[in-house]
């Protein structure tokens, strides 16, 4: 299980919901709790159904995450928030996490892993025997 796909996607959870919480009235009623549960289900459930539906390129990646991320807003806040969100705020949501989660998945942590790939640190080089003289 990839666990930096899944902070990835907890903390944008949070942070999407917490924003459109302000904007929305449909997420007015999430509290921080609700918040944090939200976003870890969902970090949580979207790298499951990818690990599970084997999705191998990035639009099928996006593809997953959209419809994880808005079955389980939607259900999330129906169940156990006690309200109904409209399912346009929903969409919103779940598109704008997919977006971001592409961008920071795709763009920066692979641009940071390719380049300690390509420039892995050079062991310390050690001495011969003529130039240690202690």
């Amino acid at each position: 299980m990839n666990w930096i796909s899944v902070a990835v996607r907890a903390v944008l959870g949070f942070a999407v919901l917490f924003l459109l919480g302000y904007l929305l009235p449909g997420f007015s009623g999430f509290t921080l709790t609700h918040l944090l549960i939200t976003g870890n289900l969902l970090g949580f459930l979207s790298t499951m159904a990818e690990m599970a539906f084997l999705a191998d390129d990035s639009r099928k990646e996006s593809t997953l995450l959209l419809a994880t991320s808005a079955a389980t807003i939607y259900l999330y806040s129906l169940l156990f928030v006690g309200q109904r969100p409209p399912l346009v705020g929903t969409l919103l949501a779940a598109g704008l996490i997919t977006v971001f989660s592409y961008v920071v998945e795709k763009r920066f942590l692979e641009t940071e892993l390719e380049t300690e790939t390509v420039h892995p640190e050079a062991p310390p080089a050690e001495q011969s025997p003529e130039e240690n003289h202690g």
